[in-house]
């Protein structure tokens, strides 16, 4: 790797960086997947890595290299050049020195190699949406700051000190005040973005520019894809047998400025390393330097932002390739009003009759008016609510969200077909639910519902039965997962079971998840920029799927559960892992029940401190990263609780690390107090004697769970067998809110009012006992010999176990179940691909009701004991 030498650094820099911007979406892991992007880019030859505290990607750098140092892949934290950046918020003299140190300890380390000024510019408040509100933004005391950075400096907190994002006005403006002169200003760069002023400025300085967004951050709300489309740089790359992308990078690096780049793929990360043994040839060069000069990134997150919600088919009008796509074969456009792109959409279409690319309109099928047509081909309802005011931000306030009033809503969408404004109706993100309640009152039935189409959410929807039943063909949105924006993952494109279907037949992945999808008979929506692509997203129709394909497909990790104040998203069923008292049972019984259940597919683990198994689950984990059964401990969602005995403040954090080094782990991913309630002494036998039980202090102990969460000893809080009473009492004193509330919940105790409680507060339930924890001293066989679940089980060709888990998840609830059969494991993951109709939901939600658990079974039928079972 080059490097280069900086003035005032006391290191050379490598002249490539890996940014690490994390992702906003949500539902996925961008955390993990970040670490574990750093950790292949450290294996392919980065020593560079750009961070910033507003980036959200310092505490996973930092894991990263420890893991690096660990596996050995560099010997020492020296061997690498970590940046950081000081936020806004922080800006001023007195925070400066704090805000590194903060940073210091998400890296989980020592010092930084160059610490630069984000922007420049202060706020003086967190910053809790974008764009920011005008009064919160003030001039930067440069000054100040900068001394603040030289005593950051000073103090060996970092080897180096620079800005980003500063203008040679500003640059002029530090010069005059500073001791110790900037090494680095990192500002965008690239081929359309050339910066010749600030360059030259900053090479007379002595100040070395590092270009971000190279690539002109394509693929991401604040760029474009101005780059990596531009036909002189993709000639360019074809005379010498290189990619766009090494083109962009090779012309930064020969005008003397380094550079950060980010991909999550190995492949192109490898690529854009392999710059340095060719050059760009003066013609080249001319031909660049003659580029329509166009900038990307703008500040506009504190003022007049014009990002362009993305949807379906389009972001924005300058940035829509309808055209190319008619040219590739396309007949089919999906828009919306929301999307901002019926008008660009439009204009295409006239555009593409004049130049003869269509003979007539009717050749195009397009879903959505601002189009200059007479009708469109299909109408759809686009959610199932309504919104009383203009939507001015996301999200958007609970107040204007309302129920959508279906009856009179479809009469107009019938008036539309009547009228011959369209040739047909539908909706879009419509439940089983809701499809009903629609097909109860329609004199027209919907076409068409739109949802989400990848393999985590098409399969899992829980509408494939009933639109089949009731003629409604699905269309798939986000087919590909929604890569690379920040509302989707990156789960399907970087599956490894679809990575490797693709390299054995010769496709993309994406043209292999098409056509998984098309196999389904299910249309899809799907968009793409680029003009290859748009031709290989065509070209499925030809070839098939083999049976020993669609079998792996199907058996891809399940779904994935967002949480309210949770770092990470939790996998919708657990392994539950109580021990058992039986004669034979022991923890190497459990270990090894673990390791079956890793194999086949678990990847959330629910423990706790009385069940005696957090010891065998630990050894579990390190065998299962010894024998490559998983990559990294992050892969799992490990979920334990706080012990009743160790219910007050001064002994929860000691708690909690006491169950950490049972588990062998650094972190949890879900610490759950076990039960609203304390007890002074150690259990010796059951049932609980009465006086050492007593109320819980909630706002002590809560405190208590909130300083594991910030001190990192666990990715998120909540509770388990809490009623709403005592959900109330929590929520009236806590600083962060319950992420999760464990109860027992299965076909024959419902929770329906616990349920709705907890969906209002933003608090997920998860259900122990789904199955009713049958053969256990404290559970029963009601749900497993259910006549009802039975007859719905035989009906389906499913087991009464797999009824029962499939009902829970149609309630989007997640479950926790404990079994020690591989074939059982098995068959509990295998509920994502059916669905219960609504006759089934209406016979199970008539069961009688019988509560299993009760904490006098476990405490003894003491008063206040009993009172507690009362409530929930």
């Amino acid at each position: 790797m080059q490097q280069v030498t900086l003035n005032n650094c006391d290191k050379t820099m490598p002249a490539i960086g890996m940014g690490t911007v994390l992702s906003s979406r949500p539902g996925a892991n961008p955390s993990e997947t970040m670490k574990s992007a750093i950790l292949e880019a450290i294996k392919a030859g980065y020593r560079h890595f750009d961070t910033a505290f507003i980036y959200q990607s310092e505490k996973p750098l930092g894991e990263a290299i420890v893991e690096a140092i660990h596996l050995g892949f560099i010997k020492s934290r020296d061997e690498l050049f970590i940046t950081t950046k000081l936020w806004c918020t922080f800006a001023q003299r007195d925070q400066i020195v704090g805000a590194c140190k903060l940073s210091l300890r998400e890296l989980q380390l020592d010092y930084v190699d160059m610490y630069l000024i984000h922007h420049p510019l202060r706020v003086s408040e967190k910053i809790q949406k974008f764009p920011v509100p005008k009064e919160t933004i003030h001039p930067l005391d440069i000054k100040g700051v900068w001394e603040g950075m030289e005593e950051c400096k000073n103090l060996g907190l970092t080897k180096g000190i620079g800005v980003s994002n500063f203008s040679c006005k500003k640059l002029k403006e530090l010069l005059s005040v500073a001791k110790i002169p900037p090494a680095v200003n990192q500002v965008e760069m690239n081929p359309i973005w050339q910066q010749k002023e600030l360059r030259e400025f900053c090479k007379a300085k002595g100040i070395q520019i590092t270009a971000y967004s190279p690539l002109g951050a394509y693929n991401t709300i604040w760029g474009n894809n101005r780059v990596m489309e531009c036909d002189v740089l993709t000639q360019i790359a074809k005379s010498k047998g290189k990619t766009t992308a090494q083109v962009a990078l090779r012309w930064i690096y020969e005008q003397g400025v380094s550079l950060v780049v980010k991909s999550l793929n190995k492949e192109r990360m490898k690529e854009n390393l392999q710059i340095f043994d060719w050059s760009l040839t003066q013609q080249d060069l001319k031909k660049i330097s003659e580029l329509p000069q166009h900038k990307g990134h703008a500040d506009n997150w504190h003022g007049n932002c014009s990002f362009i919600w993305a949807g379906g088919g389009s972001i924005g009008d300058d940035e829509i390739r309808p055209l190319e796509a008619i040219k590739a074969g396309y007949r089919h456009f999906d828009t919306a009003f929301i999307y901002q792109s019926e008008k660009p959409l439009g204009e295409a279409i006239v555009e593409a009759l004049h130049l003869g690319l269509i003979k007539s309109r009717d050749e195009l099928f397009t879903t959505t008016k601002e189009l200059q047509l007479d009708y469109v081909d299909m109408y759809l309802i686009h959610h199932p609510l309504r919104v009383s005011e203009t939507i001015q931000k996301f999200p958007v306030p609970k107040e204007i969200i309302h129920p959508l009033v279906i009856k009179s809503v479809w009469e107009g969408m019938e008036e539309c077909k009547n009228l011959g404004l369209t040739k047909g109706i539908g909706v879009s993100n419509f439940s089983c639910t809701k499809l009903e309640e629609l097909l109860s009152v329609a004199k027209i039935p919907p076409a068409v519902n739109q949802v989400s189409g990848d393999e985590s959410n098409l399969a899992t929807k829980g509408t494939k039965g009933i639109l089949k039943a009731k003629g409604i063909y699905i269309t798939a949105y986000s087919p590909l997962g929604a890569h690379n924006t920040i509302w989707g993952h990156n789960g399907v494109m970087e599956c490894d079971v679809l990575i490797q279907i693709a390299k054995s037949k010769g496709k993309t992945t994406a043209q292999v998840a098409l056509r998984w999808i098309y196999e389904k008979r299910v249309s899809l929506v799907v968009k793409s920029l680029t003009k290859e692509r748009m031709k290989e997203n065509l070209q499925i129709i030809d070839w098939s799927l083999s049976q020993q394909d669609l079998e792996k497909i199907s058996e891809l990790p399940q779904h994935k559960v967002t949480l309210n104040n949770c770092d990470k998203a939790m996998p919708t069923i657990g392994m539950g892992t109580v021990l058992s008292s039986r004669p034979g049972a022991n923890p190497e019984m459990m270990k090894s029940a673990l390791l079956e259940a890793i194999k086949a597919g678990y990847r959330h683990f629910d423990t706790a401190f009385i069940y005696q198994s957090e010891k065998p689950l630990g050894e579990a984990i390190v065998e299962a990263l010894h024998l490559g059964l998983i990559k990294s401990r992050d892969e799992l969602f490990i979920t334990t609780k706080l012990w009743c005995t160790f219910a007050q403040r001064d002994q929860i954090v000691d708690a909690c690390k006491l169950s950490l080094r049972e588990l062998q782990l650094e972190y949890v991913d879900m610490y759950l107090i076990h039960h609203p309630l304390r007890v002074s002494e150690t259990i010796q036998k059951l049932p609980v004697p009465k006086e050492i039980i007593h109320p819980l202090d909630i706002k002590g102990v809560w405190e208590g769970m909130e300083e594991c969460k910030n001190l990192g000893l666990t990715k998120g809080i909540g509770v388990s067998n809490f009623s709403c009473k005592k959900i109330e009492e929590l929520l009236s004193v806590a600083k962060i809110s319950p992420a999760v509330n464990q109860v027992e919940m299965n076909p024959i105790w419902q929770q329906k009012e616990l349920k709705e409680f907890c969906k209002a507060k933003g608090i997920h339930i998860t259900a122990y006992s789904p199955l009713g924890a049958y053969n256990t001293i404290w559970g029963d066989n009601r749900v497993m010999e259910c006549d009802v679940l039975t007859q719905i089980a035989k009906s389906k060709g499913k087991t009464i176990a797999q009824v029962a888990l499939r009902w829970i998840y149609e309630q989007g609830v997640s479950l926790v179940v404990k079994s020690l059969n591989k074939e059982r494991m098995k068959e509990n993951l295998q509920i994502f691909d059916w669905s219960l109709s609504q006759r089934d939901l209406e016979k199970i939600s008539e069961l009688h009701q019988h509560k299993g658990f009760t904490m006098a079974s476990l405490f003894g039928p003491h008063d206040f004991v009993l009172q507690l079972d009362a409530e929930i």
